[in-house]
């Protein structure tokens, strides 16, 4: 009895100072992560013009809605994250600047153009490259365009389009 006693604590004791197991991120979170960062990966590979390089600065416009180009929701915002995240692993120097929707774009028959407010705020933080994107979605799929561009001119340099299976967790972040 006293010999069993002694095995229990011996193997509880060196179970717990056995080293916590590696967090392994949930697969449909992993999937969301992995897709924001190889969306960023191909905009920097396919650029027409080299206007991100590491030490460029760069803002990053919260993904937004195509069909409300006033509106995002958290899977937007989220985006934007991942994309600022590997931006910065890329060696951008990121300004974050934590604005509504509205003063990035805005609407006209359909197609997102850049404001004159993101013109000033881009020239106010010295940017040098914009990151913009639009999202929507079907009963199944979540599709998503990101665009490099110019922040002096405006003119659109790289262009990456991808969708994402609706899952659970997709389906979540899309909700206001």
């Amino acid at each position: 009895m006293l010999r069993a006693a002694l095995i229990a604590v011996s193997i509880a004791a060196l179970v717990g100072c056995a080293p916590l197991p590696p967090a392994v991120a949930d697969e449909h979170s992993s999937t969301l992560i992995s897709s924001s960062y190889r969306a960023v990966d191909q905009l920097v590979a396919t650029q027409s013009q080299q206007v991100f390089e590491p030490g460029k600065r760069v803002l990053v416009a919260t993904v937004v809605k195509l069909n409300k180009l006033n509106e995002s929701s958290p899977f937007g915002r989220l985006l934007a994250e991942h994309a600022s995240s590997r931006l910065v692993q890329l060696g951008g120097d990121l300004t974050e600047v934590k604005l509504r929707g509205t003063l990035y774009v805005s609407d006209r028959q359909g197609e997102m153009l850049l404001s004159r407010e993101l013109r000033e705020i881009s020239d106010s933080h010295r940017v040098d490259v914009l990151l913009v994107g639009t999202y929507t979605e079907t009963y199944d799929r979540a599709f998503v365009t990101m665009k490099l561009i110019r922040a002096q001119t405006g003119q659109i340099v790289s262009a990456y389009n991808y969708s994402l299976q609706k899952n659970s967790v997709v389906t979540d972040l899309m909700r206001d």
